[in-house]
């Protein structure tokens, strides 16, 4: 689809790395928006299923572009976005969003200039079922939405609208993170401009990154501690201070899981603690 002559107010950009199974839900979320000022740039982080296709099936409906990069990387996917959109705002969205409100959109966009803010996210909650992940989205957004009562608001990749404007003058995701690169993008755009908004509305996501990386370790790297994989714990466990017997594959997995849940109970009374601050 050629460009419209207008500017559109908002490019949408959704950076994919197979996403078959979600994006044509997302965008057909995004055509029963009651606000159209919007462009949807999709970014093929080089998937390997259909991606790419499914997406472009839906530009007969939305103002759509679909960039092929031949790379990985969810940064280099979001960095390419915005240098191809137009529009005044970047709202970056996970390819696995589910938008159940039709005013969403509006209502960000509305929250943002009302409040002369620039940038902004809102609630995320889960569709799946399982009491952990529900747990966890519910303590998350608590989380991200305390955070902009203070001086240092956080955002994660699943939901932020930022101005296309601060977005280059901090030069965009740091392409070199891999793993919370989303965090670290929102810590500089904050360390920028005090100017954010948690705005009313919610958006759904999969549970998938549960599933993935199993709920404990994806609940760690949530927290900032992505090293703690089991090979680094394993080495950890095979330091000459363990005796013979202590360095058996057994006594690795027991001090894994040992290591684990002590984090994970730690972790959760700091977010208890700050929830009840």
């Amino acid at each position: 689809m050629r460009r419209s002559s207008n500017r559109p107010e908002i490019s949408i950009i959704i950076p994919c790395l197979n996403e078959e199974e979600y994006i044509q839900r997302l965008l057909e979320d995004l055509s029963e928006q009651d606000f159209d000022n919007f462009e949807v740039i999709v970014v093929d982080s080089a998937s390997s299923d259909n991606t790419a296709e499914v997406a472009e099936h839906q530009a007969s409906v939305l103002p759509l572009w679909v960039v092929r990069l031949q790379k990985r990387g969810v940064s280099r996917a979001r960095n390419a976005g915005a240098q191809k959109a137009q529009g005044n705002w970047l709202l970056f969205l996970d390819g696995d969003v589910h938008i159940t409100e039709a005013t969403f959109l509006r209502r960000l966009y509305d929250t943002a200039q009302r409040n002369d803010a620039q940038y902004g996210t809102s609630s995320i909650r889960t569709d799946s079922w399982h009491p952990f992940d529900r747990i966890f989205y519910l303590l998350s957004t608590r989380f991200f939405r305390k955070t902009f009562r203070g001086n240092e608001p956080l955002m994660t990749g699943a939901v932020m609208l930022v101005s296309a404007r601060l977005h280059h003058e901090v030069n965009g995701f740091d392409e070199t993170i891999q793993i919370g690169e989303d965090l670290d993008y929102a810590q500089r755009i904050a360390s920028y401009s005090n100017k954010g908004v948690f705005a009313p509305g919610h958006v759904f996501i999969s549970n998938r990154k549960f599933l993935h990386r199993g709920r404990i370790r994806a609940l760690l790297i949530a927290a900032g501690w992505k090293n703690l994989t089991p090979d680094w714990i394993d080495r950890w466990a095979n330091k000459d201070y363990f005796s013979r017997h202590e360095r058996t594959p057994l006594w690795r997995s027991i001090i894994r899981a040992a290591i684990y849940i002590l984090l994970t109970i730690v972790l959760l009374m700091g977010i208890y603690v700050l929830m009840s601050d």
